[in-house]
C-alpha cells in the first residue's frame, strides 16, 4: 500500500521484487504524476516494511534527447516543494556518468527571474547512454531524480524540442511547444507524432488529434525532409503536478526520452487576507 504525506491511501499499481535481503518496489508509469512525499508499506508474513520517498518534485530536461560527441547538452532543472511551489536558493547537485563510467559534477546556475528553475550544461565526449543524477534538499528531505540522454555520431532524425519545464496555469493557461525535425537520411515526407496526457486541451494547426486511454496523439504529415511544427496545450487547474510530453516519433524513429513539465502556481501574497 502507498500513502501520501496527509495519510491518504493512494491508488497505485506496485510491483514488488524480492532480492533476498532487499526488495525493489516499482510504480506503474503514468503521464501525469502528482508530486509529493509518500510512504510505501510492504507486508511479508508477520513483518511490515516501510519506506518514505519523494516523487516528482524535482526534474531535469535536456533540449535534445540525442547528442553528437562534441556538442553541449543544455539542461534545465525544475525544483518544487511538497505544495508545488518553486524552491529558490538551495543546494542542487548534478552529476553525469558517461558510458565509460567516468563522472563529472556540473555547475548549476539559478534563474534569477523564475524561482525553482536552474540551468547547467555538459560537454558530450563519448558515444553511448549518459546517466544524469540530480539531487537537492527540499523540506529537509534529500530528493533524487535520475534521467539520461544518448550520445551517438549517426542517427536518423535530429529533434529539438522547445518547451517550458515549469508552468503556472493561474497566470495563463496556454503553453506552446515547438518541435523542429530534420531528416539525416533524406526522404520526402515526415510523419510526426507527439504524445501528451489525456487531460490536456490541445490546439494544433494542421494536425490530427486522437484520444487513446490515458493519452492523446497529435499527428502531422508534412512534405520534405525537415519541419517545424507547434502546438499549444492547457492543463487542469491542479497542482502540484508533473506531466510527460513525448517521446516524439518521426517515421517510426523515437526520441530517446520524454520531456517533463512541472505545474508551479505563483502565490500573490498581496491577495491573501489574514
Amino acid at each position: 500500500e502507498m500513502y501520501d504525506n496527509e495519510g491518504n491511501l493512494v491508488k497505485a499499481l506496485l510491483n514488488v521484487e524480492d532480492f533476498g535481503e532487499s526488495k525493489r518496489v516499482t510504480l506503474e508509469k503514468k503521464r501525469d504524476i502528482v508530486p509529493g512525499f509518500y510512504t510505501i508499506f510492504v507486508e511479508e508474513g508477520t513483518s511490515t516494511y516501510e519506506h518514505e520517498f519523494a516523487f516528482g518534485v524535482i526534474t531535469i530536461n535536456t533540449a535534445k534527447s540525442i547528442y553528437r560527441p562534441g556538442e553541449d547538452a543544455m539542461m534545465e532543472i525544475a525544483l518544487l516543494d511538497s505544495d508545488g511551489l518553486g524552491v529558490c536558493e538551495t543546494d542542487i547537485s548534478v552529476k553525469v556518468i558517461a558510458p565509460d563510467g567516468s563522472e563529472e559534477s556540473l555547475s548549476v546556475v539559478e534563474n534569477e527571474e523564475i524561482c525553482g528553475i536552474s540551468n547547467t550544461a555538459y560537454k558530450v565526449s563519448n558515444e553511448g547512454v549518459h546517466k544524469i543524477i540530480l539531487q537537492a534538499i527540499v523540506d529537509e528531505a534529500l530528493l533524487e531524480f535520475e534521467s539520461e540522454f544518448l550520445a551517438q555520431e549517426n542517427y536518423d532524425y535530429e529533434i529539438v524540442r522547445t518547451a517550458q519545464t515549469m508552468i503556472d496555469p493561474t497566470q495563463k493557461n496556454n503553453f506552446e511547444v515547438t518541435l523542429e525535425v530534420v531528416s539525416l537520411i533524406g526522404g520526402s515526407s515526415l510523419q510526426i507524432k507527439e504524445y501528451v496526457p489525456a487531460s490536456f486541451g490541445i490546439v494544433a494547426e494542421g494536425a490530427h488529434v486522437t484520444k487513446q486511454e490515458g493519452f492523446q496523439i497529435i499527428e502531422w504529415n508534412t512534405g520534405g525532409n525537415s519541419a517545424k511544427v507547434t502546438y499549444s496545450y492547457s492543463v487542469p487547474l491542479l497542482w502540484p503536478y508533473l506531466y510527460e510530453l513525448g517521446p516524439l516519433e518521426v517515421n517510426g524513429f523515437k526520441e530517446f526520452k520524454p520531456w517533463y513539465v512541472a505545474v508551479d502556481p505563483v502565490i500573490n501574497v498581496a491577495n491573501i487576507v489574514g
